[in-house]
């Protein structure tokens, strides 16, 4: 499965003004749980909205993640699923975390490039997307290298999260609709699901 790394956004530490569309979600009505397996943090995150909102129903939500952060705290990667989509998210920082660049490789698939080397070439890819210096990314390769051998069983963890959390591995979306009138970013609509995985 080819993979293409979306637009890349470099965001500066200041305040920045959005609309939210709905009701904030309460910091209280969220638990989560965290695991460790060697290099890797997984995390379960679940949200039960306790509060009633006059034009909203109560909302919920679950989202497993698989997380790798580089010793000095200012990258990491993510790879999460909502039960609807599998996605891998980046992020790099700045020394003086006054600057962070993001991005991600869009919608992915279990048993679709999980291969560690696929892992590594993604993120050396955004590493060099954003300008980072050439002796932090060759620190951060090192670093992924040598938790290379935590990989497999971080992710058969993350599988297991996943099928507790959701009951199945697939189907999951693997392309939205293109709308140019929308912001692709923000459409959810599917038009292409992935096939039914084996279950681990």
């Amino acid at each position: 499965m080819k993979r293409l790394l979306l637009p890349v956004m470099l965001l500066a530490a200041s305040p920045l003004a959005a609309s939210i569309p709905f009701p904030p979600e309460d910091p209280a009505d969220i638990r989560k749980t965290e695991e460790r397996i060697g290099a890797f943090r997984l995390e379960l995150e679940e949200y039960h909205q306790t509060g009633q909102w006059a034009m909203n129903p109560p909302r919920e939500w679950k989202k497993v993640r698989l997380i790798w952060r580089s010793g000095d705290g200012l990258s990491e990667i993510a790879l999460q699923d909502d039960g609807y989509t599998v996605g891998r998210s980046y992020s790099v920082s700045s020394p003086d975390r006054m600057n962070v660049c993001m991005s991600g490789d869009g919608l992915s698939q279990y048993g679709s490039g999980s291969h560690f080397e696929a892992y590594l070439t993604a993120y050396l890819a955004f590493l060099k997307i954003c300008h980072t210096e050439a002796a932090r990314l060759k620190a951060y390769e090192a670093e992924l290298l040598q938790a290379r051998p935590d990989y497999p069983a971080a992710g058969e963890r993350l599988k297991a999260l996943a099928l507790a959390a959701f009951g199945r591995l697939a189907p999951r979306c693997i392309r939205f609709r293109q709308d140019r009138s929308l912001d692709p970013m923000m459409s959810r609509e599917c038009v292409r699901f992935s096939k039914p995985a084996k279950q681990p």
